[in-house]
């Protein structure tokens, strides 16, 4: 043992407080924690029986050692332990950590105070259960993060060493500057539940989600260690940095504990307007603008076009300030187009009983900007005209929310302008001259286009940035000031929210960064990555409550070739409760409708199943509800009752499959049943209660059950 080392811990054993150790319990009584001399969880007792269950859990600031400690209980039925910390370097730091009952949890809470010049260190919440046979489960783009896309991520898996990163890689990353949602080493919900089999016993650790969260990883081993590591959070000049979560116990089912997750935190899982659930159905991006065979695409199952905005002059210019609704600007495909224009093609949409959605993009702007400011006696910030060159516009009004390269990034060349989708700008939506313009277009939006039901935001990959040139009083990007862009994008979507959901307008998202706690305001997703399953997992998951709408690539992996590849290519969507695109006319970089029919037969095979999945669908998490022994089951609530999708399953045959229809509502039930190719439902079971162990026969690897509150006599 170093000589500080040896001095810091003489110091806390003068120092800690001889008291016993402490115990901390829910109101219910379903968990009760019991604290050490050294201030964390050294064990815990759950449920009924009070199965005494090996587990610890502790506040680690890196680079730290606890000089001292003081222990108080208050208030009743509290303990607050009050630490005093040193790291490496000499800086001094306060740790105070309250853990405290809730209703059905224990509630922590941690408070780090440092005072001298601002610095950063990672913080980090971790919990450790041993047993035999545990197993863990979270929110998770791969079971178990295997690099296998098969492998189901609604299943627990054992134990494993496994570094898993919060929405998207942190940055900087060696793997990707630009980011794709393709990896299996990510979650998006940050909580952990761990699970021993043997005594029938589940517990899960949640984070708050009204954290300030800038950047995560979450650390798992094979010895039952789960860590929350947070990154570039500002120390120093007297401030203090704060964290919650909490820990609960249930029965050994992952399903449990989100929903705990959801039950705690309804606003980042719920729409925020009720017709969103209306918005969902087979989807397009398309630009086509015109008539098309309504009633082929209703039937099936087609409602929802993101509309391909290439009637912008360049990106983030959506609607130009023309003076009025007939005054026609070229297209970024130039062609004439009008304000009148878009709103009668919504207005189409809204006649026919389907839904458009605008586009909207709050961290991109411009077409083939230049890196150098224009001369500025080339052009007047006031002339009204200016918006019809993206150059002038840009440097003109907005040049402050340019987005640079951050200084620690050594792949590209710090400082320097970020270019994306056709010469735009990567910009910062927090800034606040940019953050008018947007908030203006978004009125714009509501006012001009009426038909419409709302806007669709792209590329939330940008929140995964930092900006070196602007400051937003709580990041320390390694060792200087920056404004982290997902509080960027948190400002930015509450602000629009408050323009578009008054007016009953939805907003959807396109979250490459895949974290929940960026969903507060979003009402559903339009994943463009759907079609690789490490992101078609996430968005499921993500979608729990939410309309999930995905993408299709036409030509991933040749799923449309033959009926072995695109029956698991489309049952995957179904299990995982989200609508995939549908082939229509004018999508772009996605399936378009074909003159032979093939694209839509493959569609229509599944239009029974695809027409229920945009019925509002809930996804069940009451734990120990059903079961099925050969392929994989979901189970979703909707408008009309309760839906299973029996997917995956590779062939023809059967499935054994368990239900507790004790656990739906409305009951006693008819039971119907569909499968790929038929025409209608056909009647399997009536009048079922209770718990019931059906044979379901599968068809191409697959079937649906429909489950019909019976009528009243």
């Amino acid at each position: 043992m170093c000589r500080a080392a040896l001095i810091a811990l003489t110091a806390l054993l003068a120092s800690t407080s001889s008291a016993d150790a402490a115990t901390v319990a829910s109101r219910d009584g379903s968990i009760c924690a019991v604290l050490n001399e050294a201030g964390e969880i050294a064990s815990a007792t759950a449920g009924e029986k009070s199965i005494r269950l090996d587990l610890s859990a502790r506040t680690r600031v890196a680079g730290c050692i606890v000089t001292g400690l003081r222990t108080t209980q208050s208030p009743p039925g509290a303990t607050t332990i009050v630490k005093k910390l040193m790291h490496y370097s000499g800086r001094t730091l306060t740790l105070t950590e309250r853990f405290s009952p809730a209703p059905d949890s224990v509630r922590w809470d941690i408070e780090i105070e440092s005072d001298g010049a601002p610095w950063t260190t990672n913080i980090l919440s971790e919990i450790t259960m041993a047993g035999e046979e545990l197993e863990y489960w979270t929110a998770w783009a791969s079971g178990a993060g295997s690099e296998d896309g098969g492998t189901d991520p609604l299943q627990s898996y054992p134990l494993n060493d496994m570094v898993y990163h919060y929405g998207s890689y942190v940055y900087p990353s060696e793997k990707c500057f630009f980011y794709i949602p393709q990896y299996p080493d990510v979650f998006n919900i940050p909580l952990v539940t761990l699970l021993d089999t043997r005594s029938d016993t589940g517990l899960t650790m949640a984070l708050d989600l009204r954290d300030t969260i800038l950047a995560m990883k979450m650390r798992v081993n094979r010895y039952g260690k789960v860590a929350f590591e947070r990154y570039y959070h500002r120390l120093g000049e007297g401030r203090t940095v704060e964290f919650g979560m909490n820990i609960t116990a249930h029965v050994a089912d992952w399903r449990a504990g989100l929903a705990w997750m959801r039950d705690q935190h309804k606003t980042f899982f719920y729409p925020n307007v009720d017709i969103a659930h209306e918005v969902a159905g087979l989807c397009a991006y398309s630009s086509h603008m015109g008539e098309f065979d309504v009633e082929k695409y209703k039937k099936m199952g087609f409602r929802v076009n993101w509309k391909a905005s290439f009637d912008f002059p360049y990106m983030g210019m959506f609607l130009p300030p023309v003076p009025d609704a007939e005054t026609e600007w070229m297209s970024f495909r130039k062609q004439p187009v009008s304000i009148a224009a878009l709103e009668a093609d919504a207005k189409y949409y809204r006649d026919n009983g389907l839904y458009q959605l605008n586009y909207f993009n709050i961290a991109e702007f411009g077409t083939s900007i230049l890196k150098e400011r224009p001369d500025p006696g080339s052009y007047y910030p006031d002339d009204p005209e200016l918006w019809k060159n993206a150059n002038k516009y840009l440097y003109g009004h907005l040049s402050n929310a340019i987005l640079p390269v951050p200084h620690c990034d050594k792949r590209e060349e710090p400082g320097d302008v970020i270019h994306s989708w056709r010469g735009c700008l990567a910009m910062d939506p927090g800034e606040p001259h940019y953050q008018r313009f947007l908030l203006e277009q978004a009125k714009r939006h509501v006012e001009c286009i009426p038909s419409a039901y709302g806007i669709t935001i792209d590329r939330l990959d940008w929140a995964r940035f930092f900006n070196d040139t602007r400051d937003d009083g709580v990041t320390w990007l390694i060792d200087r000031p920056s404004y982290a862009m997902v509080n960027s994008f948190k400002e930015t979507f509450g602000k629009i929210a408050d323009i578009m959901h008054p007016a009953n307008k939805v907003i959807y998202a396109n979250n490459h960064d895949k974290r929940v706690d960026l969903l507060r305001y979003v009402d559903g997703l339009y994943d463009e990555f759907s079609y690789k399953p490490f992101a078609l997992y996430q968005t499921g998951l993500l979608c729990i409550n939410k309309p999930a709408l995905g993408w299709v690539e036409p030509d991933y992996k040749g799923w449309m070739l033959d009926r072995k590849k695109s029956d698991p290519f489309l049952q995957n969507y179904i299990y995982m409760g989200i609508l995939p695109t549908a082939p229509f006319i004018g999508n772009d970089h996605s399936l378009n409708d074909d003159d032979e029919g093939e694209h839509s037969k493959i569609y229509m095979d599944y239009a029974l199943m695809f027409n229920e999945l945009r019925k509002g669908k809930q996804w069940v998490l009451t734990p120990r509800t059903f079961s099925a022994t050969v392929g994989r089951a979901n189970l979703f609530s909707t408008f009309d009752g309760y839906i299973m999708p029996i997917m995956l399953a590779g062939n023809d045959g059967e499935s054994d499959v368990s239900v507790n229809l004790d656990n739906f509502e409305d009951g006693p039930f008819d039971i119907e049943i569909a499968w790929p190719g038929g025409e209608a439902w056909q009647p399997y079971r009536t009048k079922m209660s209770g718990s019931q162990n059906l044979a379901v026969p599968l068809v191409r690897g697959c079937a649906m059950l429909r489950f019909v509150p019976r009528k009243a006599g």
